[in-house]
């Protein structure tokens, strides 16, 4: 089976019905589970998400496994003055960067869509112009929001509106 985020396939077959036992005796339903976990590495922020996805046929059970990691480069402060944001993030999917998929940032509340370099990150630059409509109503000393997705691997964060 062609997982449509990576494009490769990497089939497990499986006799049987639709759910299967983990190690630790729980049922899972194969059609879709996500493990997700935050973990701070240095000055990035990683976050990974397992997705099965399976297709049924008339004698078997064939189950694709995507391991979804996305990376952040967290920006901590912004100025009011500030002339562009550029944020970063790197995906990798069962451990290989990917070309060209599409990470969307969203920015208190404005999406920008960005696709991946060869090297699997995709970097967004904010300037001036979008930068100064999304801090207008912002005050001094809060918080803006600022999210990073693909797929369903989402990473949350925050940023201080300085003066």
């Amino acid at each position: 089976t062609t997982s449509p985020e990576n494009g490769s396939s990497n089939p497990t077959q499986q006799e049987g019905n639709n759910n299967s036992t983990s190690e630790s005796g729980n049922t899972r339903d194969n059609d879709t589970q996500n493990d997700v976990s935050g973990k701070a590495s240095g000055t990035k922020t990683e976050t990974t998400t397992t997705q099965k996805t399976s297709t049924k046929t008339s004698n078997s059970h064939i189950q694709t496994k995507n391991k979804v990691v996305l990376y952040i480069k967290p920006v901590k402060t912004i100025r009011k003055s500030a002339n562009k944001l550029v944020l970063t993030a790197s995906l990798k999917i069962n451990k290989k960067s990917k070309k060209g998929k599409t990470v969307t940032f969203i920015v208190n509340g404005k999406k920008f869509k960005v696709k991946t370099n060869k090297k699997g990150v995709a970097k967004l630059t904010i300037k001036k112009a979008v930068l100064k409509k999304i801090l207008k109503k912002v005050k001094t000393g809060k918080k803006i929001k600022y999210r990073i997705r693909y797929g369903k691997t989402k990473v949350k964060k925050t940023m201080v509106v300085k003066k």
